[in-house]
């Protein structure tokens, strides 16, 4: 869904760009504005996502996903304003879309594979995500082009747009039980890596034995392990 909404605009340009009256420039300056804002809310996305919760923040992000995207298929046409005035509207649009999607690699990645799996599950979630990211992309092409020429470019916007709510919707609600129930796996089952545990018994051998932990750590190394 988040390609999906991403990607979008990418197909419908042409048809925009004659409808709106946009340059091929300026159509690149709409487009470079995602860019802007993505690259600009990943830190802070990071944090917000850190600060409220992987569940909340993916609903929150789906919900405002949602709303830019039908707020895209409202963008004036040229009797109604003018063309700098679109530029600024719809460039605005994809910043604030790009700000927020930015969260959803750190959100995805930190804030619910981390916590929700232990660390000998971590690649499974992630491997299904980038599929589904993948997925998401190679779906866009077809679909946009088709409703646009089905239904028009401010249509197709109109009508992917719930698709977001509709995800929030599920997420919210199966999301609350699965964080739970992944939690306690994550507390019963997490095991830290074998490097990890013989780094740790270098150690603690050390400061049993008085000697510097640097020492243990060579001798270890020096008996053969790896």
């Amino acid at each position: 869904v988040a390609y999906l909404l991403r990607t979008n605009m990418s197909v419908a340009g042409e048809r925009m760009m004659g409808d709106l009256g946009l340059s091929q420039i300026q159509l690149g300056i709409v487009l470079a504005a995602f860019a802007w804002g993505y690259a600009i809310f990943q830190f802070p996305g990071g944090v917000f996502g850190d600060t409220i919760g992987g569940r909340k923040a993916l609903t929150i992000m789906a919900v405002i996903w949602g709303g830019l995207t039908l707020l895209t298929a409202l963008v004036p046409s040229p009797g109604l304003a003018s063309p700098i005035v679109i530029l600024i509207v719809l460039g605005g649009i994809r910043f604030l879309m790009g700000a927020a999607q930015a969260p959803l690699y750190p959100v995805t990645g930190g804030g619910t594979t981390c916590h929700w799996f232990p660390v000998t599950g971590w690649a499974f979630p992630n491997g299904l995500t980038n599929a589904g990211l993948t997925l998401g992309s190679a779906a866009t092409g077809p679909l946009i082009a088709w409703l646009m020429l089905t239904v028009g470019w401010r249509q197709s916007f109109v009508v992917t747009a719930p698709i977001a709510f509709v995800l929030a919707g599920v997420w919210a609600t199966r999301s609350a039980t699965a964080s739970t129930v992944s939690t306690t796996w994550v507390e019963s089952s997490t095991v830290a890596p074998p490097s990890t545990r013989r780094r740790s018994s270098a150690f603690t051998t050390a400061a049993e034995g008085g000697s510097s932990p640097l020492i243990a750590s060579s001798s270890t190394n020096t008996s053969g392990s790896p």
